[in-house]
Parts: C-alpha cells; sequence; structure tokens
C-alpha cells in the first residue's frame, strides 16, 4: 500500500497529519499540575522562613539575657546596690516565690513577670534595661545592648528573676525570656 499526498492531508499506514489543526498550548491538566507545584514549593519556603525568623528572635533573646547577666555580675562583683533593679521587678506582678530553684544554686529566688505575649509590656523590659545601663554607665562599665521590640516581646515571656541567699542579699539579678 503506498501513501498518496493530498494537498494538505498525508494519509498512509493510518495516519492523518493536518497543519491546520495543530494548535500551540497547554492542556488543562498541564496548567493545574504546574500551578499545584508552584504552591507546594511557596509553602515549603514560607514554613522554613518562619523557623529562620523564630531561631532568629531566639538567638536575639538568648544574647540580650547573657548580657543582662554580664551586666549585674559586673555590678554584683564590685558591691553595687542592686536596689534600682529590684524596684524595676517590683513594678511588675509578682508571679512566685520560689524556695529553691536548681537554676539558682538553691538559692532563694523571685520570678516577677514583666511580660507575657498576651499582655506584651515593652516599657516595664525596657525600663528594667535603663535601670541596669544606668547603673553600669554610672560605674563606669559597658551598657547592655539589644533591643525590645514588639515583635520579641510577641513570642517569649520576659521575666525578672531575683536570687537571695539565705541572709536575703541579693545574689542576682537575670532577665530570663521563655517560650510560654
Amino acid at each position: 500500500m503506498q501513501a498518496k499526498c493530498m494537498g494538505t492531508k498525508m494519509v498512509g499506514m493510518g495516519i492523518l497529519f493536518n497543519p491546520s489543526r495543530l494548535r500551540v498550548g497547554f492542556t488543562l491538566i498541564e496548567v493545574v499540575s504546574v500551578v499545584a507545584v508552584i504552591l507546594i514549593l511557596v509553602g515549603i519556603i514560607t514554613i522554613r522562613l518562619g523557623d529562620l525568623r523564630s531561631s532568629a528572635l531566639s538567638t536575639s533573646a538568648r544574647a540580650l539575657e547573657k548580657e543582662f547577666s554580664k551586666g549585674v555580675e559586673e555590678l554584683a562583683s564590685n558591691g553595687v546596690d542592686l536596689g534600682p533593679l529590684q524596684s524595676a521587678a517590683a513594678s511588675g506582678a509578682l508571679v512566685s516565690q520560689m524556695g529553691s530553684d536548681p537554676n539558682y544554686m538553691s538559692l532563694q529566688s523571685a520570678v516577677y513577670r514583666l511580660s507575657s505575649p498576651e499582655a506584651a509590656n515593652p516599657a516595664l523590659v525596657s525600663g528594667a534595661l535603663t535601670q541596669l545601663n544606668t547603673l553600669l554607665s554610672g560605674r563606669g562599665f559597658g551598657l547592655v545592648n539589644g533591643a525590645v521590640g514588639p515583635e520579641l516581646l510577641a513570642a517569649f515571656n520576659a521575666d525578672l528573676v531575683v536570687v537571695r541567699d539565705s541572709g536575703h542579699s541579693v545574689r542576682g539579678v537575670y532577665l530570663r525570656l521563655s517560650k510560654p
């Protein structure tokens, strides 16, 4: 059997070819598949960016805690009265008074809630940092760096922990940022 050529149609071995019916484009299934893959990738990227943001906030909180404790240690080692920090702590709501806490080597500790994500209070937290910076700068020490912004306080509880020995003298004041 021989193929015959008739104008634009070619007939042979059961194949019809009509160039006028040739269409360029995508089918609906192809378009939907591509959109679905793009949406999945966007979802994965969004989740990953959220994790990175949370990690950055956590790192910032830990750095602020570390600087705060270093500042208090410098003051305490030079015999400075930590009364202003205690008054800043007392301006928050007293959350708990604990006997011995393994985190503070069995010393008495009082935990003052300065802020929580439900009741974010940047003024109280920055007030405590300002009091510490006033004490530090007045004694010739470095200042505590770090910003307490609404984003940080929307993710963490901010507590001021005052640690005393058995004679009720202050042994340390710590800023503690913790997940609710």
